[in-house]
Order: C-alpha cells, then sequence, then structure tokens
C-alpha cells in the first residue's frame, strides 16, 4: 500500500539516519546508528539564492504566469530546466516534468428555466455556478432541506432522502430559541454562515447525499454578484476556469427571491426540510474552449520506505496581466515555488553524501490554483 503524507508548510525536513558505528561492549560487537547532521544540507539554501531566483521567476518576463497562458509555459520550463540541472528525476517518465491538466475557459451559458410553467431568466433570477454538459433537464423531484447545514451536531439532511432529487436551501444557518446557533450553541455563527466555506460545504453535503442539483437561495449574495455576472455577459463571458472531469453532471444555480419563493413560498420564514411538489424544465447550453496547463512534479526516491511519500507543495501561477498590469506574484506564489526549488537542491545535496531520505520525496508545483485549487485537484484524485 502506498502511504502519502502531504506537506503544506515549506520548511520541514527529514533526514535518514547517518552512517553506522561500531561499539565494543564486553560480549559482542553491537551496531548503533548515529543520526547525520542536517545543517550542512539546510545550508545550501541561501537569501542570496532565494532572492536571485525569485526576482527571475517573479519577472515582468514570466507575464504573471497567468493559468494556460504564455508566462506560464515560461514558468514550467523554468521548474523543469532547474530540475534537469540538478539531477532530480520526474516521477512520470524520463525528462516529462509535467503532469497535463484539462481545463476549461468558461463563457456565459445559454440558459433558460421554466417552474410551473414560468419562465425565469439567467442572470435576472438564476447564476449557474457549475459546470455541467449542454442538454435539457425536467424535473418534478424537489426537496428543500432549510438551510442546507449537514453538521455533527445539527444536519436539515437527517431523515430525508435527496438522493436524485433537485435540493433547494437558503443561505446563513438556524439558531435555537434564546437565539444562540445549533451548530456553535453560541451568538457565534460557524463555516455555514461564511460565504466561500457555505457554498463549498452545502454544495458538497447536498451531492454527497446523492443530490443532482442544488438551488442556493441568498438575495444578499444575489444582489451582489448578479451585477458583476452581467457585466461578464456583456464581455463574452465569465472567464472563469474549470476542470474537466470525467463525472455525472451536478447542477448548481444561486437563485433570488423570485424564484425561491417559486420553489419554496415564505421560505424566510420557513425552516423546516420537506418535500416539494414543482415542475421543472431547463435548457443549458454550455459554451467554453479548452485550456492546456501543467502541474510540476519531480522526486527523490526513498532508500528504506520508498512507497511512502511527502509531498512538498506550492503553485506555480498567478493571476496574468490585467488592464495593462502585470501580477508578478512574488509572494503568491512565486516564494513558495523557489522555496522547494531550495529544498529539492538540499535534499539533491544530501543524497549524494549518502544521506538521502528515507521517505520518497515528491516536489510538486501545482497549477490553476487561483482558479479554485484545480491542479491539485487533479493530481490528487
Amino acid at each position: 500500500m502506498k502511504k502519502i503524507l502531504i506537506v503544506f508548510s515549506i520548511g520541514a525536513m527529514a533526514w535518514s539516519c547517518g552512517p553506522s558505528a561500531n561499539t565494543n561492549t564486553v560480549s559482542k560487537k553491537v551496531e548503533v546508528s548515529i543520526p547525520s547532521n542536517p545543517t550542512m544540507f539546510a545550508n545550501t539554501i541561501t537569501e542570496d539564492e532565494l532572492r536571485k531566483e525569485l526576482m527571475i521567476y517573479a519577472s515582468d518576463e514570466m507575464e504573471g504566469r497567468e493559468t494556460g497562458q504564455p508566462g506560464q509555459k515560461k514558468a514550467v520550463e523554468f521548474l523543469k530546466n532547474h530540475y534537469v540541472s540538478m539531477g532530480i528525476p520526474s516521477p512520470i517518465s524520463k525528462d516529462d516534468y509535467f503532469q497535463e491538466v484539462p481545463l476549461q475557459k468558461l463563457k456565459s451559458p445559454k440558459a433558460t428555466l421554466s417552474v410551473n410553467g414560468k419562465e425565469y431568466r439567467h442572470i435576472d433570477d438564476f447564476i449557474s455556478l457549475a459546470t455541467v454538459s449542454s442538454g435539457t433537464m425536467k424535473a418534478s423531484d424537489f426537496v428543500y432541506a432549510g438551510f442546507g447545514v449537514d453538521d455533527e451536531k445539527y444536519s436539515d439532511y437527517k431523515n430525508l432522502d435527496v438522493k436524485g432529487k433537485i435540493v433547494v436551501i437558503k443561505g446563513g444557518e438556524p439558531k435555537n430559541a434564546d437565539g444562540t446557533y445549533k451548530v456553535t450553541g453560541t451568538t457565534e455563527t460557524s463555516k455555514w454562515s461564511n460565504m466561500r466555506q457555505a457554498f463549498a460545504d452545502k454544495q458538497s453535503a447536498a451531492e454527497d447525499r446523492g443530490a443532482k442539483g442544488l438551488f442556493f437561495y441568498d438575495d444578499a449574495i444575489f444582489a451582489m454578484v448578479s451585477p458583476r455576472y452581467a457585466a461578464m455577459e456583456k464581455q463574452g463571458g465569465s472567464g472563469r476556469i474549470s476542470l474537466i472531469e470525467d463525472k455525472e453532471d451536478f447542477y448548481f444555480f444561486l437563485i433570488n427571491s423570485n424564484l425561491s419563493n417559486a420553489l419554496v413560498k415564505d421560505i424566510n420564514n420557513v425552516d423546516k426540510p420537506e418535500q416539494l411538489s414543482t415542475d421543472m424544465t431547463l435548457n443549458y447550453e454550455n459554451i467554453a474552449e479548452d485550456l492546456s496547463s501543467e502541474n510540476v512534479i519531480a522526486y527523490i526516491k526513498g532508500s528504506e520506505k520508498p512507497d511512502e511519500y511527502v509531498v512538498i507543495s506550492a503553485h506555480l501561477d498567478h493571476e496574468g496581466i490585467k488592464d495593462g498590469k502585470i501580477y508578478n506574484g512574488a509572494d503568491d506564489d512565486g516564494s513558495g515555488t523557489i522555496a522547494i526549488l531550495e529544498i529539492a537542491e538540499a535534499f539533491k545535496a544530501a543524497v549524494d553524501k549518502g544521506q538521502g531520505p528515507k521517505r520518497s520525496i515528491v516536489f510538486l508545483h501545482v497549477t490553476g490554483e487561483e482558479k479554485g485549487l484545480l491542479g491539485s485537484r487533479h493530481y490528487t484524485d
């Protein structure tokens, strides 16, 4: 079995024991392992080298390293050449350090939606937050899951069957009669009220329980997001990048009060989950163009436990050029990227002195982090 340890903090190093020494006892000779001192290898990491390489990696020549764009291609070649020069191989194949990450750049989809015979408009009433295949979907099985919270301390999904159905939820989280929140037990909210976490976790809660779609009502967030999507639509689309995945479509829509009340009457004042009687027809056309990008991977094989892995990772690309301004990304994550190169060099120096790591070390530079952790998701999948 392969065991993997993911190291998110750049800086931890594990060294194997050093050469053995012989100690004589009265009865017999005993070999005692003397640990090596990693300082001599750590000292190969210097401020001057870090600064020198970072000045190149975050220079204007790299054009901000936008995912899938020419600057990002220069960046991956820069990384590959460093590993080649250090004599650190790729785990993919000889001289191939690139793991292809299939991406697509999204334009505004064409979508129409009707509920119980009434038409609702994309952007005005609902916004698609997920990438799905083009086609038509009809549904009559809807379930209202309240706030969509699924926590060990409280769950809206308790005794609720949502498999193969469309789930309707609203923003926020439930309270007790005394005004405290059910999840925290205090007046402080939990992650289920945090916009970014709530979107991800509430989607996962519905998807993990077998739902085929999620309608998320939050009028305040919709009012904030809708103008942005409208402006992007006029410019030809969101430009959002997503991972091309071989999995079943999951529809995820942010909806306004017009549509939410058509699904759940007086939704703001209804918290209890229930089955809904609703007919919906969705016509959806996904408009996107393929985009190629790469993770860069190198590794040093462990001496004693080669099938156990320590992964040291940072993302290699950044925001690119916006309105003529280069976003160089020196500290996001140029600094992490260059740190990995220096750490790799230190490990290689240890290997050359017979002091290599017991476990295999993977140096992983991921793409698309700014776009939603796309490269790291592809690698772990």
